[in-house]
């Protein structure tokens, strides 16, 4: 399942378009009134066209690959005795809670300071956004629990109340619609249930796959003019089940296969190190982030404001060489999944594994630095949760 919304990705944002631009000769795109166009040569689709797939099979050889030695390295963890275990779950338990409603609070800041409205909203959590990005903590430890839980833990008598922090937690980031942040919290959700069926590949899951992605153009439905939906025009239908990225992503791909006419070899990357930094103290100490290469492509594809390409961003560093990244991306990708589906126990470093994959999805939409920057910082605060969870535990041991 976990591959196949990967595979999904690759059509939806790239290979779907560039096959009818290169097969059927269709080169324009409408999307609830907006007209787009790929105004490149047809060589240029096929290159692309050539680079997407690869990456695709190239991340997949990778996985598998890892998958196919799974039972070789997965590491067993057991607990020294039962009061070791109650201990560490009552301490994730306590964490979680606070976390949780410091995220909940912030939620409800959004929306009384923006007054419900969606673009006042955006405003304030870009300001506060280091405040947002410390929902890690409380994704991280649930998917710790999740994974280590073998009931749903709405059924876990001890997590009722946690329960409905994580539903509250739910309807509000619905409501100031951060739709990446929904994705997040929907995947932690799925993993346990992907660790019960061993991430297994089923027909159905297309199709519901397939019903899933569009729940980000019915939250749209929201906030367009309402002239554009007319439920008796079948344009309207078509919208519903359409994806802008699709020519909005491929541009940009076009224009750097186009224009590149050298490497970066990981330049662009540097920007990871300094998103370190949250914004605030970057603005008191005056740093400033470079994103010129990236900004000048997309101004020259015409295609500003919706993310850039991750397989642009890394033709544009590698070129074709961009194809052995995925083959990495596949490896590591299926490193977590392995001990997060086939341990007994999941270790809060492991955990990290949905948070991982949510990361990377998101990454084919967002230049590759911020994606650097989030595993960073992921596993930082893993392996801090981990000591205090232990430390805590420790402390315990000693009071007796």
């Amino acid at each position: 399942m976990t591959r196949l919304l990967i595979i999904f990705v690759f059509f939806i944002l790239h290979i779907q378009f560039l096959c009818e631009i290169v097969f059927g000769g269709i080169t324009d795109y409408n999307f609830w009134g907006w007209h787009f166009e790929f105004t490149y040569p047809r060589e240029v689709a096929i290159k692309a066209l050539m680079l997407s797939v690869s990456s695709m099979f190239a991340f997949l050889l990778g996985y598998y690959i890892r998958l196919k030695n799974k039972r070789k390295s997965v590491i067993e963890y057991s607990y020294s005795d039962n009061s070791d275990k109650s201990d560490k779950l009552n301490t994730v338990i306590f964490l979680l809670k606070i976390s949780l409603l410091f995220q909940i609070f912030t939620c409800l800041f959004i929306i009384v300071a923006g007054r419900a409205n969606y673009s006042s909203m955006v405003d304030i959590r870009e300001k506060i956004n280091f405040l947002i990005e410390l929902r890690v903590i409380p994704l991280l430890l649930l998917s710790y629990l999740s994974l280590n839980t073998e009931l749903p833990l709405w059924k876990v008598k001890p997590y009722n109340e946690l329960f409905k922090y994580l539903i509250l937690y739910g309807i509000l980031v619905v409501f100031i619609q951060a739709r990446s942040l929904l994705f997040e919290f929907g995947i932690i959700a799925i993993y346990p249930w992907l660790r019960f069926k061993k991430d297994k590949f089923k027909l159905k899951y297309v199709f519901l796959l397939y019903l899933l992605s569009i729940v980000p153009n019915l939250l749209i439905l929201t906030r367009i003019n309402p002239d554009l939906v007319n439920f008796h025009d079948i344009d309207t239908y078509k919208n519903i089940f359409s994806y802008e990225y699709s020519i909005y992503f491929n541009n940009i791909l076009g224009e750097t296969i186009f224009s590149t006419n050298h490497f970066f070899y990981g330049k662009s990357l540097l920007t990871a190190f300094q998103l370190l930094i949250p914004s605030f103290l970057r603005e008191s100490m005056g740093i400033l982030i470079d994103k010129n290469m990236l900004s000048d492509i997309s101004l020259d594809a015409g295609m500003t404001g919706g993310g850039f390409s991750l397989l642009a961003e890394l033709y544009l560093n590698f070129g074709y060489f961009s194809i052995l990244v995925f083959f990495v991306f596949g490896y590591l990708l299926a490193n977590l999944n392995v001990r997060a589906f086939y341990a007994k126990h999941v270790t809060i470093m492991y955990s990290t594994a949905p948070l991982f994959y949510v990361y990377f999805v998101l990454a084919f939409r967002n230049d590759l630095g911020v994606f650097i920057k989030q595993v960073i910082q992921l596993f930082i605060l893993a392996k801090l949760l981990d000591i205090i969870i232990n430390r805590t535990k420790t402390i315990k041991r000693i009071k007796l």
